[in-house]
Order: structure tokens, then sequence, then C-alpha cells
């Protein structure tokens, strides 16, 4: 009976180890994603400032996945938006339905909701 006891214990902390670490290196891979996707983003961005940008285009806001005419790969995005001011500046918030990559000065992934990852459009 002890030793069905000790089994039993040893197969139930090895499910529960092995479905903590699939969750971490499932976040982990989530993360990496949003992080390569805003680092993909950005020079896009800074292209479209310097080439494209004009007067009639300040206060343009870019809406992903498919409202824009980027070349860009929004495959994992659930949601996102980016915005360039007036002097250069990129904003970038971008969702893939747990964690929010938001970017303007420094890149911060946090884990939050779909409402809390968005650009906040005001200097």
């Amino acid at each position: 009976m002890k030793k069905w006891m000790i089994i039993t214990i040893i197969v139930v902390y090895t499910v529960l180890f092995g479905l903590i670490i699939f969750y971490y290196y499932k976040d982990t891979k989530s993360k990496n994603l949003l992080e390569a996707k805003v680092e993909e983003l950005e020079p896009m961005l800074n292209s479209y400032y310097e080439n494209s940008y004009d007067s009639e285009d300040l206060g343009k806001l870019f809406l992903f996945p498919g409202e824009t005419n980027l070349e860009f790969d929004d495959d994992g995005i659930m949601s996102g938006e980016a915005f360039i001011y007036e002097d250069g500046t990129i904003e970038i918030a971008l969702y893939d339905g747990k964690f929010c990559a938001y970017k303007k000065d420094t890149l911060e992934i946090t884990r939050t909701d779909i409402s809390n990852c968005v650009v906040n459009k005001t200097n």
C-alpha cells in the first residue's frame, strides 16, 4: 500500500511540474514572438515616416491586423495599433490574446486584456 501511495505522489508531482514547464515555455514563446513583431514593425514605421509622412498623415493611426498599407506580417496578432507623432516618435501596442507589447521609449510586455493594449495618442 505504501509503495502505491509514493508512486501516485511522484506521478502527480511530475504531471504538475510538467504543466508548469509547459505554460512557462508557452508564455516565453508568446513574449518572444511579440518582441520580434515590434522589432519588425518599428523600422517599417520609421521608413514610412521618412518617405511618406506628410501633413495630411498627422495623427494617422495604423490598425492591425490588416487595416494598413504596410507590408507587416501580423500573423499571431489579435489586435494592434501604431501611432506616429509629428516629431517622428513611434508608439506601438500589439496584443496576442494574452500579452500586450507596448513600445514608445522602451519595450514593455505585460499580461493584460485587449482594452488596456492601446496607444495613448497624446504627447
